[in-house]
């Protein structure tokens, strides 16, 4: 019993470990800055990138339920969408991917078990981005006066056949950052009026913090959310704050 214990904990906390999202600080004319929150089971949120010569390469994903069935096909999921990054080639867009990820997550019996929302995003000099979401919330900007919702969406992965999906292609200016994130940022409450207070505090602090170094706002903001929380969230949260490199 004890050396099953022993290799239950260490198998699982190796599964923990390779689910935590790991991003470089920069690339392609980007600052990025992630956190991630979980309910103790950990591991229903992913967010890969990988680097090619003209564009960085972006997959933020949530797979529904904050369990240790979660944290699984999380951990098979990831696999998955490492290879299929790789696999890419940089014009097919954002959109090309998400197609890819639907028609697994209707075929293949591993991945057609879970429900999961998906965001796609690719990041090149000069401020361009192109996002393409399916079912995944919608980026903010936020901007020096307000904070406002990027207009995509998309059918879930696996819901519909051959689905294709939308890229929302735009510039953010310098002065201007995107925040990236799971549902769990606004949802981590006990009811619709703690949730709205959640969402209409948090998307204050994006705004506040705008004018502060990237690192030290999403510090920021995730110390308020761990205080309305109580560090307790009811679902797993990550967030991503990118910004443009003035060059």
């Amino acid at each position: 019993k004890q050396v099953y214990q022993q290799l239950t904990t260490r198998i699982d906390k190796q599964i923990s470990d390779s689910l935590k999202p790991n991003i470089p600080e920069s690339g392609h004319g980007w600052r990025m800055q992630v956190a991630c929150r979980d309910t103790g089971s950990g591991g229903g949120d992913l967010l890969l990138h990988h680097h090619f010569e003209s564009m960085t390469q972006l997959l933020l994903t949530d797979i529904m339920g904050h369990d240790d069935s979660a944290k699984f096909f999380s951990h098979a999921y990831g696999g998955y969408l490492h290879g299929l990054i790789q696999s890419m080639q940089p014009e097919q867009g954002p959109a090309y991917m998400l197609e890819q990820l639907s028609n697994s997550a209707m075929n293949d019996k591993i991945l057609s078990q879970v429900t999961l929302t998906c965001c796609s995003v690719q990041l090149a000099k000069s401020g361009k981005i192109g996002i393409a979401s399916a079912g995944h919330p919608a980026p903010l900007l936020i901007s020096k006066d307000k904070v406002t919702t990027i207009d995509t969406s998309g059918v879930l992965p696996g819901l519909l056949e051959d689905c294709h999906y939308k890229s929302n292609n735009l510039t953010i200016q310098s002065g201007q950052r995107l925040a990236l994130f799971t549902d769990g940022l606004f949802e981590s409450a006990d009811d619709n009026e703690a949730r709205d207070e959640l969402q209409s505090q948090i998307t204050q602090s994006l705004l506040a913090t705008l004018s502060i170094p990237i690192a030290e706002a999403l510090d920021q903001v995730m110390t308020l959310f761990d205080q309305l929380t109580e560090a307790k969230p009811s679902d797993d949260t990550l967030l991503l704050l990118i910004e443009p490199i003035d060059e």
